[in-house]
């Protein structure tokens, strides 16, 4: 993989920023989405990306 592997503290950060800068930005607004509806839906994406992005246990390089 090229992508850095996250923390579940980054993968929070970066899944609470963005739901928080659409809701700011009022691009939620007409979506007829609920307060607790937002916090689902970040539920739903911290748990997906921690299984994407969850830290691998690094094995020693076998030599051939």
């Amino acid at each position: 993989r090229t992508v850095k592997e996250l923390t579940a503290r980054e993968i929070i950060h970066i899944v609470e920023s963005t739901i928080t800068s659409r809701l700011e930005e009022k691009q939620l607004d007409l979506s007829g989405l609920t307060k607790s509806d937002c916090i689902k839906i970040r539920s739903a994406f911290i748990e997906a990306a921690q299984t994407v992005y969850h830290q691998r246990i690094k094995y020693p390089e076998k030599k051939v």
